[in-house]
């Protein structure tokens, strides 16, 4: 029987039927209703992240992130992370993971990313290559900012 899930759980231990009652330290020294104690929260990470989006003949390009403190390994928009001691005024975007609070500013680039790090995938594929909200929310931005020039 799984005791943690079933009788001594955090929010309402049953005690009275605990078979461990008897031997109980945290019921012996009074400390049913703060054990376990919570496990401290990581502190927030502000991190910047300025990508150039580059869109031709509706694709996008993708570089795979090696440095990144977010989204390591995977195929995001090319740019650059810097972490901040204080949250930016000015940003395109705010998204959080786990403990990143990761603000972007788009920057706009004349040059077009090339080299052997560096793939085209159309929008309608975007989600399979790269799954991940933050990309999509950054490409909204992006062509949100193109039907207002239009």
């Amino acid at each position: 029987m799984e005791l943690g899930a079933t009788i001594c759980t955090p929010s309402s231990p049953a005690c009275l039927i605990c078979p461990w009652a008897a031997k109980c330290i945290a019921r012996e020294e009074d400390l049913v209703s703060v054990l376990p104690r919570p496990k401290p929260r990581r502190e927030t990470e502000i991190w910047i992240w300025q990508p150039s989006v580059h869109l031709k003949k509706n694709q996008v390009a993708l570089v795979l992130n090696e440095s990144g403190p977010i989204l390591k390994n995977q195929w995001i928009f090319p740019g650059e992370f810097s972490k901040s001691s204080k949250k930016p005024k000015k940003f395109d975007a705010r998204h959080g993971i786990t403990h990143h609070d990761l603000y972007v500013q788009i920057q706009k680039s004349s040059t077009k990313p090339s080299g052997s790090q560096t793939k085209w995938v159309s929008l309608e594929e975007l989600s399979q290559v790269s799954p991940s909200q933050l990309l999509k929310k950054v490409l909204q931005v992006v062509q949100s900012a193109q039907e207002k020039k239009s």
